[in-house]
């Protein structure tokens, strides 16, 4: 039994030992960036090194606005076939001061048929401060009594839309020609507009959006 005994041990001191290696083996994380220069911020304030300070935390609000621009422009469909589309613009900002600040992020594209007049912009914006008013918009639009008001010029068609967690509208402009989407999830807000097209493509640019990715990005950007 002795002997078993001292066979388990000598097996557990050198799985021990392996386990060991193996860790040191591993290298440890990368620090994040952010958080870095946050705990620099920190460190600078209480040293009373309040530029510094300010300087660092603006380089950390820099990178997130960056890490989500990126997100936003993952989602941006690829070009249909017979189309073309520019670079895609990202930008972030903040408006306001004490007490009432918005923040916001956004980025665009626009698409053009190469056979004909016909333009597509889509934008995606990061803001749950500037989505709060549209969601007001979309549940007054909800109305029936509204709807019917809304549609009773022959010339524009309003229709309420509710999909794949966004709700919203569109509204069709015969005159103009124009297709305009307004739609939002979370904290983030989707316009689009169709300008010399009609409202079948604008149902296909919107399905050629993971609308259900993009809304699961919203709710993380969502704030109470």
């Amino acid at each position: 039994m002795s002997r078993m005994l001292m066979s388990m041990a000598a097996l557990m001191i050198g799985a021990g030992v392996l386990c060991a290696q193996e860790a040191k083996k591993t290298p440890a994380p990368p620090p994040d960036a952010v958080e870095t220069l946050i705990q620099k911020a920190l460190q600078d304030y209480k040293a009373g090194q309040t530029r510094d300070a300010i300087a660092a935390l603006q380089k950390a609000i820099n990178q997130m606005q960056a890490s989500v621009q990126k997100g936003l422009a993952s989602f941006f469909p690829a070009p249909p076939a017979g189309w073309e589309a520019d670079e895609i613009d990202a930008q972030s900002g903040n408006w306001g001061g004490e007490g009432q600040t918005v923040s916001w992020t956004l980025a665009s594209r626009e698409y053009r048929r190469k056979d004909s007049s016909t333009t597509v912009s889509v934008q995606f914006t990061d803001s749950p401060e500037l989505v709060q008013p549209q969601k007001e918009m979309a549940e007054m639009y909800a109305n029936p009594e509204m709807l019917k008001a809304m549609n009773s010029n022959p010339n524009m068609k309003f229709e309420p839309v509710k999909r794949d967690g966004w709700v919203g509208w569109t509204l069709t402009d015969k005159e103009a020609k124009t297709v305009q989407t307004t739609a939002m999830q979370g904290g983030i807000l989707l316009m689009a507009q169709v300008t010399d097209g009609d409202a079948g493509v604008m149902k296909a640019f919107l399905d050629a959006i993971d609308l259900k990715g993009l809304a699961e990005q919203a709710k993380q950007s969502k704030r109470p």
